[in-house]
């Protein structure tokens, strides 16, 4: 059933999921690998019908009342749906290795991580309705300016390749390089990544 003025449904499920793993390379202490797969979907459904029904205006000077008619469109219901589908499933994975050689200590990785990112959307709308007792897409005006629909879909996906090496001495001397190239689908070819290198050093007075 539905209420005076109609029905406004919007549901939404979510699943979100991670999976983490790593392992010590055996053949070469102080490497490994780690890296995670991540899903995050969601699925909205919303449906809106809307009724007509009557409100009323009092008239003072002779303690009337006068109907007047509101909600749907046209003195008639009308229903209104959509489903919008989003995806999003990021993979990285990573190379590290870290190390202690008497003084000298190394602390390095080189990762990649990519995500891609979908959207499906679609619509439809019918006025009209001869009744209210059934708010359903097909149960609608019959005439071809009573229907409607519409749909889209994008996606997009980002790249990115990231590294570091650290070294200090005795833990006072300390010498750092990152590099970080980050690549988009929504850019032109030959235009999609940037580069980011960064370099940094120091040493601990005390």
């Amino acid at each position: 059933g539905t209420s005076i003025g109609g029905l406004n449904q919007n549901p939404t499920q979510y699943f979100n999921g991670i999976l983490r793993s790593s392992y010590k390379l055996p053949f070469l202490n102080g490497l490994s690998v780690d890296g995670f797969l991540a899903v995050d979907r969601s699925f909205n459904f919303s449906k809106a019908f809307n009724k007509t029904y009557n409100l009323f205006n009092y008239n003072k000077a002779d303690n009337t009342y006068t109907p007047v008619l509101a909600g749907g469109s046209g003195g008639a219901p009308t229903l209104n749906e959509s489903q919008t589908n989003n995806s999003l499933t990021t993979a990285n994975i990573k190379l590290n290795f870290d190390r202690q050689f008497n003084e000298h200590h190394i602390d390095a990785f080189a990762g990649y991580e990519q995500s891609t990112n979908r959207q499906e959307t679609f619509s439809a709308s019918r006025l009209n309705y001869p009744t209210a007792q059934t708010p359903e897409l097909s149960q609608g005006g019959a005439a071809a300016t009573d229907k409607n629909n519409a749909g889209s879909s994008y996606n997009f996906t980002r790249r990115s390749f990231i590294s570091k090496i650290s070294y200090n001495y005795s833990e006072k001397y300390i010498v750092e390089g990152q590099l970080r190239i980050d690549g988009s689908s929504i850019f032109p070819e030959g235009k999609r990544y940037g580069y980011f290198p960064s370099v940094s050093a120091g040493w601990v007075l005390s």
